[in-house]
């Protein structure tokens, strides 16, 4: 009789090539990174992920959280999930290359003053984006429980206490009262169709 599985993992998104990135030439790690790098580095192999096949622990992964789907919708999950990152990637890109020093930081201290309002614009366009997502979902869709769960799972990996936001608080980003309800004004204009 085999052995019992012990656990099971969602598929791996970060590479050994993708650490390799962050190595110097002297193959040493260096001190400090940017976290819209990180992030970058984080989301980048999301494009390759989603053309492979889909694997049985991540089906059991994606059914076990999201009981509206079912085996046969995790395809089109899947699908939709990585596009709904993609689509997050390419929001990050397009504020990178709006700044070319913005990874030419070399501290946390650097890196707060020189890319706070990149963060913070992060924090606005991406939730944002979430809600443009909730606004189109259609619950008559055939669809509708994998596309609510993309969402969900979207949102999990990037504003849930362990997301990639979090990053933010090595460098102890303070995204203000303010900003709060500025974002909490903008997204509720964009629920009601104003914006």
């Amino acid at each position: 009789m085999s052995e019992p599985i012990e656990s099971i993992e969602a598929p791996q998104t970060v590479t050994d090539e993708d650490i390799e990135k962050f190595l110097g030439e002297d193959g040493k790690a260096p001190q400090f990174h940017p976290i819209l790098a990180i992030w970058k580095a984080v989301l980048e192999p999301a494009k390759e992920e989603a053309l492979k096949p889909v694997r049985p622990e991540w089906a059991l992964r994606v059914c076990g959280s999201y009981r509206e789907v079912t085996f046969a919708q995790v395809p089109a999950f899947n699908q939709r999930f990585y596009t709904k990152v993609t689509e997050l990637l390419q929001l990050l890109l397009d504020e990178i290359e709006s700044d070319d020093e913005c990874l030419n930081v070399h501290t946390p201290e650097e890196d707060l003053e020189h890319n706070s309002e990149h963060y913070r614009n992060m924090l606005f366009v991406w939730q944002k984006a979430v809600v443009r997502w909730e606004n189109a979902w259609d619950p008559a869709d055939e669809l509708a429980g994998a596309e609510l769960a993309s969402i969900g799972e979207v949102y999990r990996i990037f504003f849930s206490a362990t997301g990639i936001v979090q990053h933010l608080d090595n460098i102890k980003f303070q995204f203000t009262d303010s900003d709060r309800m500025q974002l909490a004004q903008e997204l509720e204009a964009l629920k009601e169709g104003h914006e």
